[in-house]
């Protein structure tokens, strides 16, 4: 058992808390930390408490904020009524850590966003440079090109050497994993 820090009903309150087993964020594919919680709430207040669940439990939020982040509800929370004290509502819910966006969009997605047409694109370059030797072959082969004429071509074809600023940007990263 543990406790987390989370805002509700206008203040952040202490709760006792007990793990679950985490989710997989399908954003960035790292764990999402559960937890069970119990609340115990006036009668009076139940109704605003419910409402705070209900906005928390959608994708998009307001999540509850606590002192380690923020946390979405999952939704079939349950409300007990019959206690010692009537008068007292008790909360069994849910919570499951939420993933920033911003968090996911420096991390990740640039990188995501232009996958598929890189790869794409590279494909084509390499068919490309397959067919170009192929060619070349082909018509050194027939005798069209002479030996020197078709590696002058095949040479041509060749990408230059990268700068020492180019490497340098191609192995730079903004981030890195602990």
């Amino acid at each position: 058992m543990t406790t987390l820090d989370i805002e509700l009903l206008g203040a952040m309150r202490e709760l006792a808390a007990a793990q679950l087993p985490s989710d997989t964020s399908i954003h960035s594919g790292r764990p999402l930390r559960r937890f069970a919680l119990e609340l115990h709430v006036p009668d009076e207040r139940h109704q605003e408490l419910e409402a705070e669940l209900q906005a928390a439990a959608t994708a998009e939020g307001p999540h509850l904020r606590g002192s380690e982040g923020r946390w979405r509800v999952l939704d079939g929370w349950s409300k007990v009524s019959t206690g010692r004290r009537r008068e007292i509502c008790i909360y069994r819910m849910e919570v499951q850590e939420v993933q920033e966006v911003q968090e996911v969009q420096e991390a990740e997605v640039p990188d995501l966003v232009d996958q598929p047409f890189l790869a794409r694109t590279a494909e084509r370059v390499m068919a490309n440079s397959r067919a170009l030797a192929e060619l070349l072959e082909e018509l050194h082969a027939r005798g069209v090109l002479d030996e020197g004429r078709s590696l002058a071509i095949a040479a041509a074809a060749t990408p230059r050497p990268l700068t020492r600023e180019e490497a340098r940007e191609l192995s730079r990263t903004d981030r890195l994993s602990h």
